[in-house]
């Protein structure tokens, strides 16, 4: 039996959270698979009444305002997520599963999804997203210095993958997060997503240093672009998408 853990640092509107979990409910789990569900409930019990499924934990950290640009974040408020990211290994460890399926709350992902990824038998997966934002195109998957040290050849090769990573199929890549797949001999080599001392990474996040220390470790990263998510990514895109399923729901308005 493979045993997989879906982990979730939750801080999510729950209008949003409850789209992701009917689609985490809809998942296609392959025979021999077991799935359970583990929420990290950061400062936001209210979203508590709306969990269905699985087991959880409250966390609360002292409140961080993001900063004016999306998703730049403060450093505060990454090493909160480097603090949740590593307790889920942790449960995981301590559950003795084989794979920890880390989600993030504002996805809804297609019922292949696991299945897909599970097929590969690779250590560290991500399944591909694509998002339109204020920062322009938003790809869940970094190429930095995927082909040459020289960024005159590197940053024209990797706008050219990303244009290539649109074509349905499986790439390597030097990223990924947000939905991803890694096996316990990852966190069991000892890498995790702490920051790593006196060394400069960019783009600055969590999933930055796991990907930098699995690379070292020597765990090739991969990201699968056949089934893209859904990324409720704002009020704008939740609407869109409930329009899209037939609902009349529509996101709050102020």
């Amino acid at each position: 039996m493979i045993k997989v853990l879906l982990a979730t640092p939750l801080k999510q509107k729950p209008y949003i959270f409850t789209e992701f979990q009917k689609s985490i409910d809809n998942l296609i789990i392959p025979d021999g698979v077991t799935l359970d569900r583990f929420y990290i409930v950061n400062n936001c019990p209210e979203i508590i009444p709306y969990i269905t499924s699985g087991s959880f934990q409250e966390i609360t950290f002292e409140e961080q305002t993001l900063q004016q640009t999306p998703h730049n974040w403060k450093s505060e408020h990454i090493r909160h997520m480097i603090d949740m990211r590593n307790h889920c290994f942790n449960v995981a460890s301590q559950g003795d599963y084989d794979y920890v399926f880390s989600v993030d709350s504002d996805l809804i992902l297609n019922p292949h999804t696991l299945k897909l990824l599970l097929d590969y038998k690779t250590d560290i997966i991500g399944e591909a997203y694509w998002t339109k934002s204020e920062i322009g195109l938003w790809y869940n998957a970094s190429l930095y210095n995927l082909y040459n040290m020289d960024q005159k050849v590197t940053v024209p090769n990797n706008i050219q993958a990303i244009v290539d990573h649109q074509v349905p199929g499986v790439y390597r890549v030097g990223m990924t997060g947000a939905c991803i797949l890694i096996s316990k001999r990852v966190w069991q080599s000892g890498v995790n997503y702490s920051e790593i001392p006196y060394q400069w990474a960019e783009p600055i996040s969590e999933d930055r240093n796991f990907c930098l220390r699995a690379a070292c470790a020597g765990f090739p990263i991969y990201i699968d672009t056949q089934i893209p998510p859904y990324h409720l990514f704002n009020d704008e895109y939740y609407n869109t998408y409930m329009e899209r399923i037939g609902s009349s729901l529509r996101a709050p308005t102020v």
